[in-house]
């Protein structure tokens, strides 16, 4: 009995991605590998601009109308978490700190380690008045 022939790895990736992005069986099969390699890109999870990872756990195979959508949300949050760091780093530097003074700070206020204390049963016998008098 022979040994199976090598399945190379763009052949593999391509017949993934024909069953993850749900390509019909007849099209696929006029189209080569790289036709269909072709019609995916790849979305960062955890955003390329704000950490860029390149590991397999981050990446997903998204259709290119899918990746486009979805990098507009993306470009969007962004430009807003760039905002909001330019933001804090102006008052930082109008006040003369840094951000890790103000860290330091409330752990030494006890800010951090205090709890809020939330009332036991039983509650207050108060009686309200109704706001509606035509209940009365």
């Amino acid at each position: 009995m022979s040994k199976r022939a090598h399945i190379p790895y763009p052949q593999q990736l391509a017949a993934a991605l024909r069953e993850l992005g749900g390509i019909p069986y007849e099209h696929a099969k006029l189209m080569s590998a790289e036709q269909i390699i072709s019609l995916f890109h790849r979305d960062h999870g955890i955003l390329h601009a704000t950490d860029p990872i390149n590991e397999h756990w981050n990446l997903t195979w998204t259709l290119i109308k899918t990746h486009r959508e979805k990098s507009k949300l993306d470009t969007a949050i962004v430009a807003k978490s760039k905002r909001i760091v330019r933001k804090q780093a102006a008052h930082h530097a109008r006040m003369g700190t840094s951000t890790d003074s103000f860290a330091d700070l409330d752990r030494a206020m006890g800010f951090l380690a205090r709890k809020r204390r939330i009332l036991s049963r039983p509650f207050p016998n108060k009686k309200r008045p109704f706001a509606n008098k035509a209940w009365k």
